[in-house]
């Protein structure tokens, strides 16, 4: 077994019961992907899109002090989102348990894309 999936296998376990008792029973098979999801959007918030931006816009992105700043990263941060989700919801758009049970159907290969649109 590699590092990877013992982690993978840990948080399934640590979130079990949490999912549980909310009554989500499958979050726990995806919870290695939202907390992927997190960190990847957290690290474009505060490390790549303040690089970029002062790089790109300096006078725009400093023009509002700290608060502007970061008001600046966030909508990064929500471009980024809005953009890679959209194109990994493309691959479920055809999927049949979705499409014949629009509001609760469910299928496993959508899981992935709702977990990166969560974290």
């Amino acid at each position: 077994m590699t590092a990877a999936a013992s982690v993978r296998e840990d948080m399934q376990y640590a979130s079990g019961p949490l999912a549980t008792f909310i009554g989500i029973e499958k979050i726990p098979n995806f919870a290695a992907g939202i907390l992927g999801s997190f960190v990847f959007f957290t690290t474009i918030h505060l490390l790549v899109a303040p690089a970029l931006s002062q790089k790109f816009f300096p006078d725009a992105y400093t023009s509002g002090g700290k608060r502007g700043m970061n008001n600046w990263s966030i909508h990064v941060v929500s471009l980024v989102h809005s953009v890679v989700v959209i194109g990994l919801a493309a691959s479920a758009l055809d999927l049949p348990a979705l499409e014949n049970d629009r509001m609760f159907g469910w299928d496993d290969r959508a899981a992935p894309v709702l977990a990166f649109a969560t974290g």
